[in-house]
């Protein structure tokens, strides 16, 4: 007998262990809905992992026109810190009523970041453009190539850091223009690709009429502000850019 068909077999049933170690059934099921949508192809690689989520590479379907690499953000409901996502949801208007059982805060943290991504391609600020949404599954473009994702902010030395943090902050006062405050924007939040900074994980970004929508803005600004004090000593009057970013 050959031995291709046994490595092909050990290879398939190696494969489902993985699957059955990474997904849970309402994953496997919600994953297998979107391929049937034709958004995704596949799933293929799992390319970052936290305590809330995990962010898989996968192939684009024909409902993705013109991408060819998806990633595929999975929120792991039993870890996920719902208390924390409670705070960002509650009170915003584009949530309907709000049950209290953990899947459905997560669920309802998923549809927040899909709708914070289409805010920015709206506004023009480079973010992955969002595809579709499930459950607690995300799907948006990947930034990268052939499954290997762009630097984070935090990992790299930039060639020019006056023009990336002149960028960034030209990101951050975008979004408020059109009514939108990432909420978390740090070093680790922020991929380099393609000559500039993309803004990633906005799924506690809030809407201005959230009550602590200034406070998060003025956060978001002082990190990205430390950030390339302490990288690059580039010293920037935190007051100034606040008074650009509201003009």
């Amino acid at each position: 007998m050959s031995k291709k068909p046994r490595r092909e077999e050990k290879r398939l049933k190696e494969k489902g262990k993985i699957e059955q170690r990474v997904f849970d059934m309402p994953a496997m099921l919600t994953l297998e809905k979107l391929i049937r949508d034709e958004v995704l192809a596949s799933v293929e690689v799992l390319i970052s992992e936290g305590k809330e989520a995990r962010v898989f590479w996968g192939r684009a379907g024909p409902k993705a026109v013109g991408a060819t690499e998806l990633a595929v953000k999975i929120y792991k409901i039993e870890t996920s810190d719902f208390t924390h996502m409670q705070k960002y949801i509650i009170g915003d208007p584009r949530v309907e009523s709000l049950k209290k059982s953990r899947a459905d805060i997560v669920n309802a943290w998923v549809k927040k970041e899909f709708k914070n991504l289409e805010i920015c391609q709206r506004a023009g600020v480079p973010a992955p453009k969002p595809r579709a949404f499930a459950r607690n599954v995300l799907v948006m473009d990947f930034i990268g190539e052939q499954s290997v994702p762009a630097d984070l902010l935090k990992g790299i030395e930039v060639e020019n850091p006056q023009a990336t943090l002149d960028e960034l902050l030209e990101d951050v006062r975008k979004l408020y223009k059109v009514g939108l405050v990432h909420g978390d924007l740090n070093e680790f939040n922020v991929m380099y690709w393609n000559g500039r900074p993309w803004l990633i994980d906005i799924g506690q970004g809030v809407l201005l009429e959230h009550p602590a929508a200034e406070e998060l803005l003025a956060k978001d600004v002082q990190n990205v502000l430390k950030h390339f004090r302490k990288r690059y000593g580039i010293k920037r009057d935190f007051d100034q850019v606040m008074a650009r970013i509201k003009a």
